[in-house]
């Protein structure tokens, strides 16, 4: 079952958005006139990144299985179609 967060994280959980942060964060970090300040701000961009390099792997993984489930059904749906034209002209394997 596909599970669909709705919740207040909803728009962490992308990694095109996580990168986004981690851009801004460096913006920050850039702007930033302390050196405690551009710490917080280099080591949160650098979470961010990680955490969209993670689910960067983890999109593309899931993209490759939605491919091969949609590659296999097409296939079985062929072979039913070949077994049903076989049987219709009455060719029997």
């Amino acid at each position: 079952m596909n599970r669909i967060n709705h919740g207040a994280n909803a728009n962490r959980d992308t990694a095109a958005l996580c990168y986004g942060r981690a851009a801004a964060d460096r913006v920050l970090a850039d702007g930033t006139d302390t050196h405690n300040g551009r710490r917080k701000f280099e080591a949160s961009a650098a979470s961010w990144q990680e955490r969209g390099d993670l689910l960067g792997r983890l999109e593309a993984s899931f993209e490759k299985r939605r491919l091969l489930e949609v590659a296999s059904t097409q296939f079985a749906a062929a072979k039913r179609a070949e077994g049903v034209l076989h049987d219709s002209i009455g060719v029997l394997r």
